[in-house]
């Protein structure tokens, strides 16, 4: 039984670090500048889709594939600067449910 919960007590540290990382990738979206960083955009977010499955938040993988998969179908695309910060303010939201829960 020790050896459990010593086990639960690691997730739940490593839970509290990746969730301590998100800060870092909002950070990180908001010094994109330029439809020129959507690649940049795209990357973040299929990192944090494969990650955060990882640490148990189904949700917010979920979430970050399916705006991978948007912001793949909008490289087709021209995309204006407000459209830009649009859609880094969305993946901002997105991640910041996690955050604030």
């Amino acid at each position: 039984m020790a050896q459990s919960a010593d086990i639960a007590e690691k997730l739940k540290e490593l839970e509290k670090r990746f969730k301590a990382r998100l800060s870092g990738d909002i950070e990180a979206i908001k010094t994109l500048q330029s439809e020129a960083d959507l690649d940049n955009l795209i990357s973040i977010c299929h990192k944090l889709a494969g990650s955060a499955g990882t640490f148990g938040f189904q949700n917010l993988s979920m979430d970050m594939k399916e705006f991978e998969l948007k912001l793949i179908k909008l490289k087709q695309t021209q995309i204006s600067e407000s459209a830009f910060n649009q859609l880094k303010i969305d993946a901002c939201q997105i991640i910041e449910k996690v955050t604030k829960a």
